[in-house]
């Protein structure tokens, strides 16, 4: 595993499933699979959710220093060369000291600003997570969620994927795990010795279990699984 990949993994802020924990709690290591840490060094992100009945949504985010404010739009030199100018409306949250000059965070949808969040990028990204803002639930993403994937662009202009996945674990070995979701999308995973296990089973995952998964291409970073609900 690469020190970037393991980097991305080292926060663990709950967004869907077991339990929902703040950005505080899980920096301390706390809760079960989470936002890749990646958000905090990335300056661009587009995050696709899917809910249960398979409709999805994508919510964007955009790092940089403020280099134009206005009572109609906002825009970000981001540390990858580029610009973006995001709309703000009536509906546009703000958090924090937003300044031109400044660094800022914004969360926005087709391109409109759903929320901005002002002062430096770590501190930004942990209000935002705690205050549970945009569609019900932390990072724009409701935690009614089976899917999330996260595609990350960094500040040196390289991308990077992650996935976070929820649902039954339908086939599991040492070297795999099937996950089939709330809206009937089933998706396999490998394991290898570098994959992070936390299962309520002696770390062992069982078929029946609710489970979320982690994931960069086809391989689980870290699996989070315990006991299904019994049948009546």
């Amino acid at each position: 595993m690469t020190s970037t990949v393991k980097a991305l993994l080292a926060l663990c802020v709950m967004v869907a499933g077991l339990a929902v924990v703040t950005a505080a709690q899980a920096d301390k290591g706390k809760g079960a699979v989470g936002v890749p840490r990646g958000l905090f060094a990335a300056v661009h992100a587009d995050v696709t959710i899917i809910n249960a009945k398979g409709e999805s949504k994508t919510v964007t985010w955009d790092r940089g220093q403020v280099t134009a404010l206005s009572h109609t739009s906002i825009s970000l030199q981001r540390k990858d060369g580029k610009t973006v100018t995001l709309t703000i409306d009536g509906n546009t949250k703000t958090r924090g000291s937003v300044a031109q000059g400044k660094g800022a965070l914004v969360v926005s949808s087709a391109g409109v600003a759903t929320h901005v969040v002002g002062g430096p990028a770590r501190a930004g990204v942990v209000r935002l997570a705690r205050a549970r803002l945009a569609h019900g639930g932390p990072f724009g993403i409701h935690r009614g969620a089976v899917h999330v994937g996260w595609s990350l662009i960094l500040a040196d202009g390289s991308a990077v994927s992650f996935a976070l996945d929820r649902g039954q674990v339908t086939a599991a070995s040492s070297t795999s795990v099937t996950i089939t979701r709330a809206d009937n999308q089933s998706v396999t995973l490998a394991i290898d010795g570098h994959t992070r296990v936390r299962a309520r089973h002696g770390n062992a995952i069982q078929v029946g279990d609710k489970a979320e998964a982690l994931s960069q291409g086809t391989l689980a970073l870290v699996v989070v699984s315990g006991p299904g609900k019994k049948n009546s």
